[in-house]
């Protein structure tokens, strides 16, 4: 996974930590409500990565950096419900 930064006029810069591991073929993402996590999907490995975000939208693994939520996942999406 790629991380960028988006300046005025919506143009993309590499952020210092440009590439962060999230599985093999990762293709859908989601953040809370409050924009402080982001969850990745990855159909690959079947796990779901989970990141704190930080200043700037700088994510870091959280210190339990995967959940398993079963075989190829194809969506995710966050709830404000529990």
């Amino acid at each position: 996974m790629y991380q960028f930064s988006a300046g005025t006029g919506g143009s993309l810069t590499a952020s210092g930590t440009t590439t962060l591991a999230a599985g093999s073929a990762p293709n859908f993402v989601a953040f809370d409500a409050t924009g402080q996590y982001a969850y990745v999907a990855d159909r690959g490995t079947s796990l779901i990565s989970q990141y704190s975000v930080g200043a700037l939208g700088a994510l870091t693994p959280l210190s339990t950096p995967t959940a398993t939520p079963g075989t190829n996942p194809t969506a995710i999406a966050t709830s404000t419900a529990y």
